[in-house]
């Protein structure tokens, strides 16, 4: 009988430890490991998760392709024109937080200054001072503006502002480099000569327009991106 019992007690015993096992499989030990690596990456002051997410120790990869138009002359004759892919143009993308401040609530504000650099190994033979031909962007986006605002009847008035302000306004092409293009900026437009018009750009310019020097304007399609910040961010540091 007693034998008997000792049988029964070690069963349940043993029972009783494969359950634990199995509980503490299932569910003790993700809790628990779920907690060191919430542990892990607490944004906490001079800790290596914070450093991480301060400044990233691996730029983005920001990859270019452009269109070159090679017969510009001739598409402005009325021939189709003749359209070649160009790139990639490989650039490394830097981020760094500054000003960081820890807020109420868990918080913390911080701006993040974002920097390009071009990697000439991942471009290849492409290099920034490649020339290209390209549609003048702010040119026709001028233009299709007063159209949908006033119609056609002011491309007289058009017409002269165009030859006035916009540079090489002949035609609706205008080459550049890779650089100039992306970053740097080309300049599009000069009405130095017009304080009105040059104050009426000054309240529409898009992101894309910076004006150089007093009256001159130029167009780039990244250069706000670069070496800049997007204002005060806020976030919750589980979303950071």
């Amino acid at each position: 009988m007693k034998h008997r019992n000792l049988i029964l007690c070690t069963g349940l015993s043993g029972f009783v430890v494969f359950v634990a096992g199995v509980a503490l499989g299932w569910f003790g030990f993700p809790v628990i490991i779920l907690r060191e690596v919430r542990n892990g990456v607490v944004l906490a002051n001079d800790s290596e998760a914070f450093e991480r997410w301060r400044k990233l120790p691996i730029p983005i990869q920001y990859k270019v392709y452009l269109f070159n138009v090679t017969n510009p002359d001739d598409v402005m004759q009325g021939a189709n024109p003749i359209v070649q892919e160009v790139g990639p143009y490989h650039y490394d993308e830097y981020r760094e937080k500054y000003d960081i401040v820890s807020e109420e609530d868990d918080t913390l504000s911080y701006y993040e200054n974002t920097t390009f650099f071009f990697n000439q190994e991942m471009s290849g033979n492409n290099s920034p001072d490649d020339v290209i031909n390209f549609l003048n962007v702010a040119l026709l986006g001028s233009v299709l503006t007063v159209q949908k605002q006033y119609g056609t009847s002011a491309f007289g008035m058009v017409s002269t502002v165009v030859e006035t302000m916009f540079i090489e306004s002949d035609s609706v092409f205008r080459a550049a480099t890779v650089r100039s293009l992306l970053w740097e900026g080309v300049t599009v437009i000069n009405c130095s000569s017009s304080k009105f018009i040059c104050d009426m750009m000054r309240n529409q310019l898009p992101k894309t327009m910076v004006e150089s020097a007093p009256g001159v304007f130029d167009f780039s399609f990244f250069g706000y991106k670069n070496s800049t910040n997007n204002g005060k961010i806020q976030n919750k540091q589980r979303d950071c």
